[in-house]
């Protein structure tokens, strides 16, 4: 027994095939034994589960030998996960996020069968992300509307175990990317570190990280693609961009975002405005780009009704939207791209959507015009109707025609 053992162990240190350091890369081989090793390739250095190659590529007839100072030992199976995510997160005193997933409604989704791989926050990275983002305690924090949309950026689809976790990008469950960094055998996401990996669950796997991770914000993806350049300077010189941060509360919002072209198209189809530092030089141009923005428009395009007004930011102004089956079209314009953010949505549109102007005998704005034959359509009253949440949902009928 004790021969079988030791060449067992001996195996362990061999894997099939002539590896020299220059091609050897993070990877997960399977030795002669049949247990993987965990390699880890940093620049020239090589690690063997975590032990470093001291000397590399002593070659021999029949193969090539790394040396290293420690003996490796063969990795124990671990028993079969009988918790799911959910079970397993309340057993190791995950409190504060099984919490914050029954306040969000998603803690049945984790006790399903479908595998998940969760990025789990201690309580301590959620006490310390209260003041983070603002708020007075860890009651209001899982009161903020957007908890939903941060614990979703916590989680992917599938079981990815550390070992697979490799530096770029994985998509999460809320819709946007998270960054993943390696440096050897530590694993960053989004600036927070997998303290404990690979924690078995029924339905995927746990890697505890040290702090509360932050979707992008609405700013974040605007600024990131080139298209929205000249909103995203229009949102800084009008002073907007801290309402679109994580803030108190965690208010969301779906932004119909105009193009770099719909605001060239803007600029050379008015006689007003001579390019595009006038532009930035409107007096109402927060009052514009307010008139782009509502509470974020819950669930999904299909269960809204076909025509609705929505009430902006600019608290005086509505705008008018039509589901011609399911392509949203606001003041008569299509949405070309929806893209996710982690306090809301944005729509990419090809124009500027201009304030109607203020009726001077009532203080009410006029209607917006109709694209299609320039006479008015009333789409509101004195009471704003609007979609999302806090707010009064105000479905009109009325007969729409849509060229």
């Amino acid at each position: 027994a004790d021969k079988d053992a030791l060449a067992a162990l001996l195996k362990y240190h061999v894997v099939p095939g002539k590896v020299m350091l220059s091609a050897a890369e993070t990877s997960t081989p399977a030795s002669v034994e049949g247990s993987k090793l965990n390699l880890e390739k940093t620049g020239d250095a090589l690690t063997v589960n975590g032990v470093a190659v001291a000397m590399a590529d002593l070659q021999s007839g029949n193969g090539v030998v790394h040396s290293i100072e420690t003996v490796l030992t063969i990795p124990v199976a671990a028993p079969a996960p009988t918790q799911n995510i959910v079970e397993l997160a309340t057993a190791t005193t995950l409190n504060h996020l099984v919490t914050a997933l029954e306040k969000a409604g998603l803690k049945a989704m984790f006790e399903g069968t479908d595998k998940y791989t969760v990025f789990a926050p201690t309580d301590a990275a959620f006490d310390a992300a209260v003041a983070a983002l603002g708020e007075d305690s860890l009651a209001t924090l899982l009161e903020r509307a957007d908890l939903a949309e941060i614990l979703e950026y916590h989680v992917v689809a599938g079981e990815t175990k550390a070992a697979a976790l490799a530096a770029g990008d994985v998509m999460s469950a809320q819709g946007t990317n998270i960054p993943v960094t390696v440096d050897g055998m530590k694993k960053m996401v989004d600036g927070a570190e997998v303290t404990t990996a690979d924690v078995m669950a029924t339905n995927g796997v746990v890697h505890v990280i040290n702090q509360v991770m932050l979707p992008p914000t609405l700013v974040d993806v605007l600024s990131a693609d080139a298209e929205f350049s000249t909103l995203v300077t229009a949102l800084t010189t009008a002073n907007l961009t801290a309402t679109f941060g994580y803030t108190k509360g965690g208010p969301m919002y779906t932004v119909f975002a105009p193009t770099n072209a719909a605001f060239t198209a803007l600029i050379e189809g008015s006689a007003d405005i001579a390019d595009a530092d006038a532009l930035l030089a409107l007096p109402n141009l927060a009052d514009i780009l307010k008139y782009h923005v509502v509470p974020r428009i819950e669930g999904a395009v299909t269960q809204l009704p076909s025509y609705w007004t929505a009430a902006t930011l600019l608290t005086t102004a509505n705008l008018t939207v039509v589901d011609p089956e399911e392509d949203l079209i606001v003041n008569g314009h299509a949405m070309i791209e929806h893209i996710s953010a982690g306090n809301g949505d944005i729509y990419k549109i090809g124009a500027v959507l201009m304030p109607p102007p203020m009726d001077s005998t009532d203080g009410d704005t006029d209607p917006p015009m109709d694209s299609t034959d320039g006479d008015t359509d009333p789409v509101g009253s004195g009471t704003n109707g609007a979609v999302g949440y806090g707010l009064v949902v105000v479905f009109v009928a009325i007969l729409c025609r849509v060229m």
